[in-house]
Parts: structure tokens; C-alpha cells; sequence
């Protein structure tokens, strides 16, 4: 009889699933926030050259050599997986059906690292109550030893070692009014404008607009009021913060959600969001060792009539440039 699954079923699935993940992958939130590191290994050294952003100066008989400090930092790749089961007659039978599946599987690859990309945004403070000065859990851990979002972010200095801290970590007032949101975001750009060079000047001269809101899905009328409405609901004035940001809202913010991040798993209790500056530099960064593949199977056939078609990657997200991105916290 040959093989079930002939060559033009799996021309024309991996056709399906290919086309599908690849105009899904295009807009899913987590394109804005994490760049792209390829590898071979499930485990790499990465940005042993990323102590901190440099910055122009002026030339004074020759250049001046801005040492980077040599910070060592892992990406660990993880192997991920969605299969699905066939019966023989069902292949010939309900093959339109089938077809349907297919793009599905698709869809959820392209958006499996969402959950993955929320989950290291909940794990970067440790889970301490405002980020702490160390990283008091290494599973939230960035490359200078603290954790991703800190108010102790070290800057070197050559000649004293470390001179002073930044803070990425923009306390808020609370998630209930639209004024509040507002004025926590301007605190959070504030705080952009805070962080500074090992020579004291500050790393951002301009912070352009709009900027990236990540926020809870659950809490969504309210940034809708405070960035995408051009007036505001209760007094028809004009919103001075309409477009001002970009909103992105997840149902993987919404408080009591599990997360789980380079093996440590835990629920997330806090009422935090994010803002992100959209630019080059991406606060994260997806590890990819593997591809998606996709394999037929029919080893079952004879035993219970069921072929399998399923897809597997290794991939994972890793904490990169901190000074990117605020972390509202609400206690």
C-alpha cells in the first residue's frame, strides 16, 4: 500500500503551516519587544560585550576607547512541541477538516512566544516587591548580576569600579483611574531620562513617540481611555495623551496568572505594566537553536489506525537591554 501520508498530503500541509505561521509571526506582540539571537546549542554565551549603551563624544587628538565591561550571560533554548493524531479514514474522509487544523497549529507557534515573552516581563523583578538590588533568584537574573527590572542597575566607572545605579523600576500610584495611568507614564519617562553613562551623561537625549504600553488585559477600558481615545469618555475634552502610546494588552498580565521562567515557576499577584521604548534595542531577546520542523509519523498505523503530524522548535526568551523598558510597579 505504501505510505498513507503521500507526498502531496505533506507538500501541501507543510505549504499550509509555513504560509500560516509565517504571515501570523509578523504581528504578534512579542515582535515588539524581543530582537532575534540565533544559535546552534540549547545553551549560549551571549552580549559578553553588553555593560552598557555607548554614546558620542567629541574627538580630542584620538578616539577614546570605551571599554565595555565583559559581562558573561546565558541563553538557554528550551524544546517545544504541538502534535496532533489523524485516523487513517479521517485522512481520506474529512480531509477538509484537516486542512483546518493545520493553519491552527500554525497560529498557536507564532503565538506561543507571547506567553513566553509575558512570563520573563512578570519574572524580572524576582518576584522581591520592587525589584531589589540583587538577583536574589538567578531565573531572574540579568547580565550585571541584578535583576531585570532594578533600582540598582550598576554604572562603571574605569577608575572607581562602580560609580552610582539606574533604576528601571517606575513605582506607580495604582491601576484604577485614567489620571493615574497618565501620570504614571510620564514618571515612567521620567525615569527613562534618569539613567545615565559611566561618564554621567544621560543615555537618552529624546525619548520618541509613541511608546510601547504593555498592560493587563483585564484593565484595557482604562488604557483605551488614557492613550487611544482622542477625547475623554466622561467630559468630551481633548486627551492630551491620545496617542501617546501604543497599547498592547495580554490576558498573561492579568493578575493570578501562572508564569513560568528558565524553570521556576510561580503565580503572578502584582498590578504591573510596562513601557517600552520602540527603537533598535529590544528589552528582550528570543534565542532560537532550532527551527520549526514538522514531521509525519506512522508508526501507528497498523497497531491503531492513527497517523501523527506534528511541529517542534527549541527556542526561549532571554533578558537583554534593561534600559529599554520600565516596569510600573503597584504594590
Amino acid at each position: 500500500m505504501g505510505d498513507i501520508v503521500n507526498l502531496a498530503i505533506r507538500k501541501a500541509a507543510n505549504t499550509s503551516f509555513f504560509s500560516t505561521f509565517g504571515e501570523a509571526v509578523k504581528v504578534q506582540p512579542w515582535r515588539k519587544g524581543a530582537g532575534y539571537l540565533g544559535g546552534n546549542g540549547k545553551v549560549t554565551e551571549y552580549f559578553n560585550w553588553l555593560g552598557e549603551m555607548s554614546g558620542v563624544k567629541r574627538w580630542l587628538d584620538e578616539r577614546q576607547i570605551r571599554a565595555l565591561q565583559t559581562m558573561s550571560h546565558q541563553a538557554t533554548a528550551l524544546r517545544w512541541e504541538d502534535t496532533i493524531g489523524i485516523e487513517v479514514n479521517a485522512l481520506n474522509e474529512d480531509g477538509p477538516l484537516i486542512k483546518q487544523r493545520i493553519p491552527v497549529m500554525a497560529q498557536k507557534f507564532a503565538q506561543h512566544p507571547n506567553k513566553v515573552f509575558f512570563d520573563f516581563l512578570k519574572a524580572g523583578d524576582g518576584m522581591q516587591a520592587a525589584g531589589g538590588a540583587k538577583a536574589t533568584y538567578p531565573y531572574a537574573g540579568c547580565f550585571d548580576t541584578q535583576t531585570f527590572f532594578s533600582n540598582s542597575h550598576p554604572v562603571y566607572s574605569p577608575d572607581i569600579g562602580v560609580g552610582t545605579t539606574n533604576d528601571n523600576i517606575t513605582t506607580g500610584t495604582a491601576v484604577d483611574t485614567v489620571a493615574h495611568i497618565q501620570a504614571d507614564f510620564d514618571s515612567a519617562i521620567q525615569g527613562f531620562y534618569n539613567l545615565i553613562l559611566r561618564d554621567g551623561t544621560p543615555i537618552f537625549d529624546d525619548i520618541p513617540e509613541p511608546l510601547i504600553v504593555y498592560c493587563a488585559a483585564e484593565d484595557i477600558a482604562l488604557f483605551r481611555q488614557a492613550f487611544l481615545l482622542p477625547t475623554y469618555v466622561a467630559t468630551a475634552l481633548p486627551n492630551p495623551y491620545y496617542n501617546r502610546a501604543i497599547v498592547i494588552p495580554t490576558a498573561h498580565l492579568n493578575t493570578d496568572t501562572a508564569f513560568s521562567c528558565n524553570d521556576h515557576s510561580s503565580t503572578y499577584t502584582q498590578e504591573s505594566w510596562f513601557v517600552q521604548i520602540s527603537g533598535i534595542e529590544m528589552p528582550l531577546f528570543m534565542y532560537e537553536s532550532s527551527p520549526i520542523e514538522l514531521v509525519w509519523d506512522e508508526s501507528d498505523k497498523f497497531m491503531k489506525d492513527k497517523v501523527y503530524y506534528g511541529g517542534k522548535g527549541m527556542y526561549n526568551m532571554v533578558f537583554a537591554y534593561w534600559q529599554t523598558i520600565q516596569r510600573v510597579y503597584n504594590a
